[in-house]
């Protein structure tokens, strides 16, 4: 089964992300825009893993909670993943100070040090189509560890979508002074199941700054 493991942000983000999300559908519509309908989230990891890896993260969640007492992290812009080579198309999202980006690669280091005794050999069945348009370090990196990147290579984001050619430049101009910078809370860490037609289905959630 391939499993996302990711950081769930704070109602007030949460909500502005749905509403960037739910302008750019608005334009783009469901078929030209993807991952419109995710719900916000900072990816960690997706990988394939056997059973007891939920049951390794649960224990952990103490230790996840205790790094991020009293921090918050903070969005500073907008990036765009240009030919982004999982979907071929222009992804736009929200990235990080650096004190946020340092806090979590910390957070997806200690994350991965638990879920990598689980780990499955070979490619996450989300990847095996895209694999051969990934640059030799990514898939050298999605072999050993799963998607995304570890480390300094990975850059933090929250999706709002990813968008082919003819839709990209007008929800860029609807977009693009709407960015939501600004000091936010992590709210949870999720875990979830990809199913076959690539919708996250929730597996368990464990509350971090409450």
């Amino acid at each position: 089964m391939t499993y996302v493991i990711a950081l769930l942000p704070d109602k007030k983000l949460h909500d502005r992300m749905l509403a960037a999300k739910a302008r750019a559908q608005k334009i783009a519509g469901k078929v030209e825009g993807q991952y419109l309908t995710d719900i916000p989230h900072i990816t960690l990891l997706v990988g394939e893993y056997k059973q007891g890896v939920v049951t390794a993260l649960a224990t952990k969640a103490g230790l996840w909670k205790n790094m991020l007492q009293g921090k918050n992290i903070t969005i500073s812009s907008w990036i765009v993943f240009s030919s982004d080579p999982i979907t071929g198309k222009e992804t736009l999202a929200c990235t990080f100070s650096d004190k946020s980006k340092s806090l979590l690669r910390k957070m997806q280091q200690s994350v991965l040090t638990t879920v990598q005794p689980y780990k499955k050999k070979g490619i996450p069945g989300r990847y095996a189509d895209v694999f051969e348009r990934m640059s030799p370090k990514l898939q050298q990196n999605v072999r050993k560890y799963g998607y995304p990147f570890i480390g300094k290579g990975w850059i933090p984001h929250v999706t709002v979508g990813s968008f082919s050619k003819s839709t990209w430049k007008p929800v860029w101009g609807a977009l693009d002074d709407k960015c939501p910078k600004g000091d936010y809370d992590i709210g949870s860490l999720g875990i979830y199941l990809l199913t076959k037609n690539d919708k996250m289905q929730e597996k368990k959630i464990f509350l971090l700054n409450r």
